[in-house]
């Protein structure tokens, strides 16, 4: 089964996959996605040879279709190798013109393997040319197995099948420019989930997940990791084991942080205080948050609230920014230029109306991954008095990443609508498990020195980096607005910051 999806078999999941698996070509006999040659020697169900059906595709711009074709007509060993390598040729040119990165470069590596001295050709060199301008030279792709363990049933499911969806889109797309990737699915929280894992064939050495650390525990304790590389979709790893047992796919809260703070400090802020709910999560980040900043010479004032109990917040929001009253102007004596909020968008949105009664009106709010959960499902967004939001993200909706631009129109395709990160998660690992080619006989310094060259692939979401096996993601920051959110624009973002300021003065006549 190279090339299809592969998970437990429980009648309504399959059903539910069904669709996707029509997506990645599963059961077609017209694209061979291994290293065989179509089975009636170029021709296609319909008796039209298929270099006929290619050179129509590639002569009416249909650039997809083109590159589908001609990656069946340059494996077939019964044409001339002028008319595989003229194959090869048009793959290239159709995978640039419809953004497949990727694809380009595996259709030149395979023109090279069948014709060699074809790269001093002016065609094989024009095409580099064009990826080199683009600056989209990307790691070669590889061939193999590839699996994630992933929670497809349970209050977990909804987001495992989001990334699971991803990795279909990836296993499609790959499968275009010739790469077979067999990515297997194994439901973790199934009863068995850890013998399926343990089952798996040894050339499956790569692993996506699992979602929740309790999982990762579970897995550690039947030393599994001992003989597959293992990429969690966590924030954290237990101990010491990031980059020496196992792997983050996952951005950390160090990475929500440094992404607000990198875009308050080039605001020219460096003042910041911490507004932060009484609770594990809300004290875990404003501990880091203070580190961070204290880190980089500067002080921050810390006041904490009691999650869900908005009875008191009027107060706490008079001692957060020193309120006093010039006649019956509320005047802030505060003297921090930014604050940060550990907490859900609902309780911000309960929050924003106590700080400007208050007065304080010219804070830039700062956020966590919290707040984009809150607003991804969100068609309208009242936006009063938060003009100075900010927030981190992996996923971003607009970018002109090609490719995003690929999981985009895939899903769409499906029938999935609109992905986010989640579908990002799995289309990129399936994509970087190609690039990585881990065989049986793995060692974690060789994933760590792997790394160094997979990072650099085209990413759909935000790229993350490896050092000596240690993850970090470079989020975007995000502004909220009324059909969600969208990607905020620095300048934008000052000039609004230094109007607010001025209007902030006038008020209280400073």
């Amino acid at each position: 089964m190279n090339g299809c999806l592969k998970r437990p078999a429980r009648a309504g999941a399959l059903i539910a996959l069904a669709g996707l698996l029509l997506l990645a070509g599963c059961g077609r006999t017209v694209f061979v996605t291994g290293g065989g040659s179509p089975s009636q020697s170029g021709h296609a169900v319909s008796g039209q040879p298929l270099p006929s059906q290619a050179d129509a595709a590639w002569q009416a711009g249909n650039y997809a279709e083109a590159e589908r074709l001609y990656n069946v007509v340059a494996r077939d060993a019964a044409l001339p190798v002028t008319q595989r390598a003229l194959a090869w040729e048009r793959v290239a040119r159709a995978a640039l013109a419809s953004g497949n990165v990727q694809g380009a470069q595996n259709a030149l590596k395979f023109w090279k393997d069948l014709a060699p001295g074809a790269e001093a050709t002016p065609a094989w060199r024009e095409i580099q040319s064009l990826m080199g301008a683009s600056g989209t030279s990307q790691p070669s792709l590889s061939s193999g197995c590839v699996a994630l363990a992933l929670p497809l049933s349970g209050a977990y499911g909804p987001f495992g099948n989001k990334i699971a969806s991803g990795a279909t889109a990836a296993q499609s797309e790959l499968s275009r420019s010739g790469i077979s990737m067999d990515v297997r699915l194994v439901d973790t929280e199934a009863s068995d989930w850890l013998d399926k894992l343990s089952q798996m064939p040894p050339q499956c050495v790569m692993v996506g997940g699992p979602l929740r650390a309790d999982r990762y525990t579970a897995l550690k304790a039947r030393n599994l990791q001992a003989s597959r590389a293992f990429f969690a979709f966590l924030s954290s790893l237990e101990g010491n084991d990031e980059g020496t047992v196992a792997w983050r796919f996952f951005s950390s809260p160090q990475d929500q942080i440094d992404a607000v703070l990198g875009f308050t400090r080039k605001l020219g802020i460096s003042s910041y205080g911490v507004l932060a709910p009484s609770d594990n999560y809300g004290r875990r980040m404003a501990d880091m948050f203070l580190k961070s900043v204290r880190a980089g010479g500067t002080a921050a004032k810390i006041t904490t609230y009691q999650a869900g109990d908005t009875s008191g917040w009027s107060d706490v929001m008079r001692e957060f920014v020193g309120g006093t009253m010039r006649g019956k102007t509320p005047v802030p004596t505060s003297t921090f230029q930014a604050a940060f909020i550990p907490d859900s968008w609902k309780n911000l949105e309960l929050l924003v109306p106590f700080l400007f009664y208050q007065g304080e009106d010219r804070l830039v709010l700062m956020g966590t991954s919290l707040w984009e959960q809150g607003l991804s499902n969100r068609s309208s967004v009242n936006v009063a008095n938060l003009d100075l939001a900010i927030f981190p993200g992996a996923w971003n909706p607009t970018s002109s990443s090609p490719a995003a631009g690929a999981l985009v129109r895939a899903m769409a395709e499906a029938g999935k609508g609109v992905p986010d990160f989640w579908e990002g998660i799995g289309y990129d690992f399936v994509r970087m498990a190609s690039v990585m080619n881990l065989q049986a006989q793995w060692t974690p310094a060789q994933v760590n020195g792997r790394l160094a060259s997979a990072q650099n692939m085209e990413w759909s979401m935000a790229p993350i980096r490896w050092s000596n096996g240690k993850a970090s993601q470079a989020l975007f920051v995000f502004q909220p607005v009324q059909s969600g959110f969208e990607l905020a624009d620095p300048a934008a973002f000052k000039a609004r910051y230094d109007e607010i300021l001025a209007r902030h003065a006038k008020r209280v006549g400073r």
